[in-house]
């Protein structure tokens, strides 16, 4: 569910920061620009693990207001589970089209109507999901825990576009990027694309429930 990727970056220190020790105003600075951000093929970004190089501190003359810079090598924990993992989630609501879940720090999943169990059908009276199976009516409703598959997931680039002649960062794949040998991923603004707030979600995760064992754990300690 978790990763570790390498990223590379310069961070910029504030005069106001300078009192701080060098490495504390770093994890500070990463933390901020990080935390809670998607990174374009990479993943949700949850916090600063470590830090792995951090060159010496410039000053660029005649540029900000006496800000140091360092540049730096560290890694992310990231929040990227691989297709074929089982999660653990709460639904957020039933629609008629899908089911949102969410994991509380992360609340772009969705299970689409047709990957959820045969026999199971919307009741738009009670804006919940009815499957009957084994004999039983199972409800899947507001607030249940359900456990899915991952069967996908969706990248979306919902930054400004960049002008013509703009550079390009070039990003690792995520789940190849774990570790300190995994791909190193040169960032600047353009590839960090916003956290759960966007309108359209940088990252989206594609779910299952189609399999015994799957949806709300209580249907099979019922089940004999």
């Amino acid at each position: 569910m978790f990763i570790l990727s390498v990223f590379k970056d310069t961070v910029k220190i504030e005069p106001q920061n300078f009192r701080k020790n060098k490495y504390d105003a770093i994890t500070d600075e990463l933390n901020q620009k990080y935390a809670n951000k998607v990174v374009q093929d990479i993943g949700l970004c949850i916090c600063l693990h470590d830090i792995l190089e951090a060159g010496e501190e410039f000053v660029h003359p005649g540029i900000g207001n006496g800000a140091s810079f360092v540049k730096v090598k560290f890694r992310l924990i990231v929040f990227r589970p691989f297709i074929g993992e089982v999660l653990v989630g709460k639904i957020k609501c039933c629609l008629p089209t899908e089911i949102k879940v969410t994991m509380g720090f992360f609340d772009d999943i969705k299970i689409p109507r047709a990957l959820l169990r045969e026999l199971t059908s919307f009741q738009p009276s009670e804006q919940a999901y009815l499957w009957k199976g084994h004999g039983h009516e199972y409800w899947l409703d507001n607030q249940d825990v359900i456990k899915f598959r991952v069967v996908g997931e969706i990248f979306t680039d919902t930054a400004p576009k960049q002008p013509p002649g703009a550079p390009r960062t070039v990003a690792g794949t995520g789940s190849g990027g774990v570790g300190v040998g995994g791909p190193i991923t040169d960032t600047n603004p353009s590839i960090i694309i916003g956290g759960n707030s966007s309108r359209t979600p940088p990252y989206s995760i594609i779910g299952s429930i189609q399999e015994d064992g799957l949806g709300l754990p209580e249907w099979w300690s019922n089940i004999q």
